[in-house]
This record gives structure tokens, C-alpha cells and sequence, in this order.
């Protein structure tokens, strides 16, 4: 019953449910987190890179299904935070955890125990206990996958192993972003959603121009009526 339900938080006149989450993202710096808490709760992407220092706060609301209406607070923790006195903290009464690597960095996949074992320590190291999260490994830049370094299976064998829940997504080109955090949502409140609410959550794929730099080795030549050349990569 929603009344039941920790995270029930009110009922509208029109008897729909309203629920409360908070999600904290974790991992190296540069891989992305803040750019995908940015892409889901603006829907923006910032091309300059800024680290977090210590943490940003940001909220998105949304519906998981006719009548269940969910406001996520988001917690984006900066990289320089693991092992620091404050990151247990920040894992507080988390509904949903974040575990982010960059698909083109080796040692940001290779780090995510380190991460892992910060979530352990905060429950107490026993993940069967109730108020443990909904802990997820998240694959970002796959924008980038042919430049990827982690394959496919070694991202799979590390969620199973650690009964993690996993997601591969671009916050660049908004690929699964929204699939990514409505699922974990669902899964943090016992939902199990439709075929159809998960299709349309899942993000488009874009075509992503790449333009080449010209390398001259030869005198230049007229090309006037010529067509121009643009490799276009699907990402």
C-alpha cells in the first residue's frame, strides 16, 4: 500500500501518488557525473568541463505511470571525495546509487570497487539489510564506444557478480539517459513499469557529424563542383 511506502509523500485530489527519492551519483572525476545529473534534470549538456568540488544538488520531477509522480533529488558527489570523512554521510538515506565510469578510461572501471566498497561501508557492509539502495553500474560516453576500452561482457560479469543493476548511456547525446534513472526509480519503489512506459523512456539515437582535419601532402587543385565529404557516425 502507498501509505505504506517510505517514500510516499502526499495524494493529490485526484488520488494520485506522490513519492520523494534521492539518488547519489558516484565516481572518478571526469566521467561524466555531473553532465548526466545535468542532462536529466535540465536537459542540457555542458561541453567545458568544470569538476564538482564536494557536491551540486539537483531535482527533477516526473511520472512513472498515470497516477505515480515521483521528485528525484539528485547528489552529485566529486570525485575527490572517496575515502573522505564526508562521503558516508552523503550515502545517507539514498534510495539509488550511481556507480559512473567513462567507457574510454580503464581506471575509471577499474576504480569502481573503491566506489562499491564506500556504498558497503555506509549500510553497514550488509547489502540484504532493508534501507540498502538501489545500486546501479553505469556505462557513460558510449558516444564514444569505438574508442572504448571496457568491453560490453567485462561491464555485464562486474554488475552480476556484484548483483548491481546496470546501464549504459550517453549524457552527451541523451542516449538511455532517461531509461537509466525512470527504471532505478521504479525499481527503488517496487514498480514494475510497462513495455510501453520503458520504450518511451528510452532516448533517441543520434547521427553525430564527425569533421575530419584536412592533412595537405600535395599542391592544392581546383574541386569547384565537386560535393564535400562528412563521415557521419551513428552514436
Amino acid at each position: 500500500m502507498a501509505s505504506l511506502n517510505p517514500h510516499f509523500c502526499d495524494r493529490t485530489e485526484d488520488s494520485d501518488q506522490l513519492f520523494r527519492l534521492k539518488a547519489v551519483i558516484l565516481g572518478d572525476g571526469t566521467t561524466g557525473k555531473t553532465s548526466l545529473a545535468r542532462r536529466f534534470s535540465h536537459s542540457t549538456y555542458g561541453v567545458k568541463y568544470e569538476q564538482t568540488i564536494g557536491i551540486d544538488f539537483f531535482l527533477q520531477q516526473f511520472e512513472l505511470s498515470d497516477n505515480t509522480h515521483v521528485t528525484l533529488h539528485v547528489w552529485d558527489i566529486g570525485g575527490q571525495s572517496i575515502g573522505g570523512s564526508m562521503l558516508q554521510t552523503y550515502l545517507q538515506g539514498s534510495d539509488i546509487v550511481l556507480l559512473v565510469y567513462d567507457v574510454t578510461n580503464y581506471n575509471t572501471f577499474a576504480n569502481i570497487k573503491d566506489w562499491l566498497s564506500e556504498v558497503k561501508k555506509a549500510f553497514g557492509g550488509n547489502t540484504k539489510a532493508e534501507g540498502y539502495p538501489i545500486v546501479a553500474l553505469v556505462a557513460n560516453k558510449t558516444d564514444l564506444d569505438y574508442k572504448a576500452n571496457i568491453p560490453k561482457e567485462k561491464h555485464l560479469k562486474f554488475a552480476h557478480e556484484n548483483s548491481l543493476e546496470s546501464c549504459r548511456i550517453s549524457a552527451k547525446t541523451n542516449d538511455n539517459v532517461e531509461y537509466c534513472f525512470k527504471w532505478l526509480s521504479s525499481l527503488a519503489l517496487h514498480m514494475t513499469p510497462s513495455k510501453y512506459d520503458r520504450e518511451e523512456w528510452k532516448g533517441v539515437v543520434k547521427a553525430v557529424l564527425i569533421q575530419e582535419p584536412m592533412v595537405l601532402d600535395r599542391p592544392i587543385v581546383s574541386t569547384e563542383g565537386q560535393r564535400s565529404s562528412v563521415a557521419c557516425s551513428l552514436q
